[in-house]
């Protein structure tokens, strides 16, 4: 059964990938009509009026450098690789010249892929170029975002074109809403970004929330809903990420009634200590089998 994992934006990727940027003041501005419950805080907004971005990627696993061991039977057992000397490798091998990424798997975290697409299609969308100049066309690679490795991956194109609006007044948290078609309908997106990410904010500080609605107005049957905020907590200074997203299961192809759930929600500590809990969908070759939490 194929998972639907296709959707929506949020953020500025750290290596921009393609951009095609269109003012399109004609296009309609009117958002979801859904009324969703908007973040409570008491963080201000950056000052100035400059754009305010997300994190590129988030984790809750990072990689270890050391080498990984565990106790079993009464013995410590290591896992450990060969090392190669790199230090006489010149400066222009593709060693050095490569851009490094690092991958971690582990079952917990996959509702954030969903999470790493969102903000990885956003990052495209550069609306830091766009604040306060109305509606305006960005075509989205959306090949760019999906996880895959090596050969697995063509690299071939698969472009979108969405419409979204950037605006920000001084002092005030940066507003994106946005357009993207999907099917036979349309993904419509609102949030605000209140605190780019820093040491003070590791991944910001922001709220948005999204629906899918078949057709070309808000109108028409929703068949996908939910929201995406980052919260730092200035009393206890921890972070808080969560996700939600409810998929009825017509868009899995099957009968529709049935809501289909995926979240995240994790605490970040200062020290990057933490907990958390991913609530996901698991299929068997009969078709949906159920939820699991980690």
């Amino acid at each position: 059964m194929k998972k639907f994992t296709y959707l929506l934006p949020m953020i500025v990727i750290i290596s921009f990938v393609f951009l095609g940027c269109a003012k399109d003041d004609d296009e309609e501005s009117t958002t979801s009509s859904t009324t969703t419950t908007t973040t409570s805080t008491a963080v201000t907004a950056e000052t100035g009026t400059a754009a305010i971005t997300l994190s590129a990627k988030i984790s809750v696993v990072d990689a270890k450098s050391s080498a990984s061991t565990a106790r079993v039977g009464g013995r410590t057992w290591g896992r450990t690789a060969n090392a190669i000397d790199t230090t006489a490798f010149a400066s222009t091998v593709d060693y050095n010249v490569d851009e490094t990424s690092t991958y971690v798997y582990e079952k917990a975290g996959e509702a954030l892929d969903t999470v790493n697409e969102i903000l990885c299609q956003i990052g495209q969308a550069r609306g830091d170029l766009m604040i306060n100049e109305g509606n305006y066309k960005a075509q989205i690679d959306v090949s760019k975002c999906k996880e895959s490795s090596g050969d697995s991956k063509s690299g071939a194109p698969d472009y979108e074109m969405w419409i979204l609006n950037v605006s920000r007044a001084s002092g005030e948290p940066m507003k994106v809403k946005g357009w993207v078609p999907m099917g036979n309908g349309t993904i419509y997106f609102q949030g605000d970004w209140y605190q780019s990410p820093s040491d003070d904010y590791p991944l910001g500080h922001f709220f948005f929330h999204f629906e899918h609605r078949e057709g070309e107005t808000t109108s028409g049957d929703r068949g996908m809903y939910g929201y995406m905020k980052a919260i730092k907590s200035k009393s206890d200074d921890t972070t808080t990420l969560q996700f939600y997203m409810n998929q009825d299961s017509a868009m899995y192809g099957m009968t529709a009634g049935t809501d289909i759930l995926s979240s995240v929600t994790a605490t970040i500590n200062r020290d990057d200590s933490g907990s958390g809990a991913t609530n996901l969908p698991y299929f068997t070759q009969s078709g949906y089998a159920g939820q699991k939490t980690y």
